[in-house]
């Protein structure tokens, strides 16, 4: 028997809206003018859009969610533990919405009811091998010197490297007077070398 009495009482509820929709209890809701963040409405016959939420109202809400905790990497995260994301199904990165840490940082992040990964917080506190990591980044060093790296780590160290190499690239092939037929055909050459 459907439970329709969900939608006679007003109930708050802090939203993540993103491309025009989020989702609470089950409820889509469609927002196509707001721009992405998180919302607070008043869930009743109908959704009514209250204000954008406070950074204390998300927390409240995200603190009561399963966290999971990744690298950032732009807007992908990439898990601190493999095996915890394989029992889940999902992969070896994963888009984090409303992410924007810079490298070698850990988030927390949720997993919400309409199947996307939100940002939640950063990690405060680093492990020490993640810092000698991050140094043997910066001076172009080698993660074998490191002791007490993980595979999601060394996987890590290896993405952050060739996000780097591919910037650098990109910006000595600008330096060129090329055509831009010329420069895309030769990004996506390099783009396919490493996909074999």
């Amino acid at each position: 028997m459907l439970d329709l009495t969900r939608f006679i009482q007003n109930e708050p509820a802090i939203v993540p809206v993103l491309d025009g929709w989020g989702q609470f209890g089950g409820r889509k809701i469609y927002q196509p003018k707001l721009e992405n963040g998180w919302y607070k409405f008043t869930l009743g016959d109908e959704a009514v859009l209250e204000r954008k939420a406070t950074q204390l109202e998300i927390y409240k809400t995200l603190n009561t969610k399963k966290f999971y905790r990744v690298y950032a990497l732009g807007t992908e995260g990439i898990p601190c533990n493999f095996d915890i994301f394989h029992k889940q199904g999902w992969g070896e990165s994963v888009i984090v919405n409303f992410l924007n840490l810079t490298t070698f940082q850990i988030a927390k992040i949720v997993y919400w009811e309409d199947k996307r990964f939100y940002f939640y917080e950063s990690e405060t506190r680093t492990e020490p091998f993640v810092r000698r990591a991050q140094e043997k980044f910066r001076d172009n060093g080698y993660l074998s010197e490191v002791q007490g790296t993980t595979p999601e780590l060394r996987y890590y160290f290896i993405l952050c490297n060739l996000q780097r190499d591919s910037a650098r690239f990109a910006e000595d092939l600008g330096r060129f007077t090329i055509s831009s037929d010329e420069r895309d055909k030769r990004i996506n050459a390099y783009k396919r070398g490493f996909r074999s």
